[in-house]
């Protein structure tokens, strides 16, 4: 999954059709909804950042290119201004998306005990 660190304006979450929800809860820590368009699935995910931080392998950035592991995609660095921002007193809050094109393995449920996605 991608996430994104940054201050309004957000890259615009996929649109579509809603084939599973879950509402956030205490629990949990996030909120989450599989979203189908066009044949292809996207995860994504709302919440506590220390939640969802570890499912991530990317980042997207304000214009909403992604950032991986090869374009220098740093999870240290988005961990110290998680980290930063939380000492600052401000509530950090993850937005996680990924997209699964069609014809790929996609996740069927979203599992409500907070390990993510189940196939």
């Amino acid at each position: 999954m991608d996430g994104v660190l940054a201050n309004p304006p957000l890259p615009t979450p996929p649109t579509g059709r809603v084939l599973a929800r879950l509402p956030f809860d205490s629990t949990n820590k996030y909120a989450a909804a599989l979203i189908g368009r066009g044949g292809s699935r996207y995860p994504v995910c709302q919440g506590c950042a220390g939640r969802l931080l570890p499912w991530l392998d990317g980042a997207l950035a304000p214009d909403g290119s992604r950032l991986g592991r090869a374009d220098g995609y740093d999870r240290g660095g988005f961990e110290r201004r998680i980290r930063a921002m939380t000492r600052a007193g401000g509530r950090v809050l993850l937005l996680a998306q990924k997209e699964i094109p069609a014809g790929q393995p996609a996740p069927r449920r979203l599992s409500p005990d907070g390990g993510g996605w189940e196939d």
